[in-house]
């Protein structure tokens, strides 16, 4: 046999080889089809009872665990946070005729201002449908800790706070489609007893925050629109792939930057041993204020360790 026809015989078989062995490139809607995501707290103006943000659903038993950590900067100070989040996902239950995933949701969070800490837990359940939406919450258990300043009225003093929600309609807002989630606190001092209503609209796409309306008694309070960071004309583009050490060993990232108006103001790292994100990063920036929000997961099982 002729030895040009051998050489390009193997030619030929290798490239088809490697072409068989390659793994096809993921496009960043093919990301965004298969990822589980939550939405990391990216405003300081959001509910911290309102976690929101549920798309492709993992099957109950998976287990989330997730690191949050904020630094705000406003008129030269600069306060943070520290957030640790723990998503269960249960199982299906009917709620007002709908079928939901339901979540248990254990929040803890330090914040520091100035020249005090409070350190607050939150034990929640949520009812989220086939669509994303947010139907029900319910805030199970909560406490709230002061420390460092001894001119803190609360320090030390409980006072039981009810937080319910619930999904009450939907509505055009501003350029946005929207859910709208009502929140209610129900508070207990003795015989005094106060009530304050927050209703939320969220977008449906980002199921972000646009806008929130505070109601104590006859007070009521608009926040008017909130431009969120991710907004539905946010285009998401392909980086490079990085190496991305995490508490569950190190892992071969593809990085996405996510672009507003041209600038960066969100990267995911997303890997394909995985079926969420290992971490965002957020920017936010108004006149006022900038803050950058990362978010890390920590643990994923995809099946339920912990009791409740």
């Amino acid at each position: 046999m002729n030895k040009g026809i051998v050489c390009m015989t193997l030619l030929i078989v290798g490239i088809t080889t490697q072409c068989i062995e390659q793994e096809p490139v993921q496009t960043t809607k093919d990301w965004k089809g298969s990822l589980y995501f939550v939405n990391p707290p990216m405003d300081p103006r959001i509910i911290l009872d309102l976690v929101t943000g549920f798309g492709n659903m993992p099957p109950a038993g998976t287990l989330l665990d997730y690191r949050v950590e904020l630094i705000k900067t406003k008129e030269g100070t600069v306060n943070s946070y520290d957030m640790t989040m723990q998503v269960s996902i249960l199982e299906k239950e009917i709620i007002d005729g709908k079928e939901c995933t339901a979540l248990h949701i254990f929040t803890r969070i330090k914040m520091k201002f100035q020249e005090f800490l409070i350190i607050a837990t939150s034990t929640q359940k949520e009812w989220i449908d086939s669509n994303g939406a947010l139907v029900k919450l319910d805030v199970e258990d909560t406490s709230t800790e002061y420390i460092g300043n001894e001119e803190i009225v609360l320090g030390g003093m409980e006072i039981p706070i009810k937080t319910t929600g619930a999904l009450i309609g939907e509505e055009y807002y501003n350029g946005h489609e929207c859910w709208i989630f009502l929140v209610t606190y129900v508070s207990e001092t003795g015989e005094i007893a106060s009530k304050t209503e927050v209703t939320v609209y969220l977008d449906k796409e980002t199921r972000l925050m646009v806008r929130k309306i505070t109601t104590t008694g006859e007070k009521e309070e608009d926040s008017g629109y909130i431009e969120p960071v991710i907004s539905p004309g946010s285009v998401w583009v392909l980086g490079p792939r990085e190496k991305l050490d995490t508490s569950m060993g190190e892992y071969d990232c593809q990085v996405i930057y996510i672009k507003k108006s041209g600038e960066i103001v969100g990267k995911i790292w997303v890997s394909e041993e995985m079926k969420t994100p290992l971490k965002y990063v957020y920017f936010y920036e108004t006149e006022e204020l900038s803050s950058t929000v990362t978010m890390t997961l920590i643990w994923y099982s995809p099946r339920e360790y912990a009791f409740f």
